[in-house]
């Protein structure tokens, strides 16, 4: 059985803005890695 954790991040808007994009990029990179 697989856990997973969840953690909530109270960020000011700036930080959160700039870790979505970051998220988004990550994604995007593992999105290419599998379809290659």
């Amino acid at each position: 059985m697989k856990h997973t954790l969840r953690f909530r991040a109270y960020l000011p808007d700036d930080v959160a803005s700039e870790a979505w994009h970051q998220i988004d990029i990550l994604r995007q990179i593992r999105n290419h890695a599998v379809r290659d």
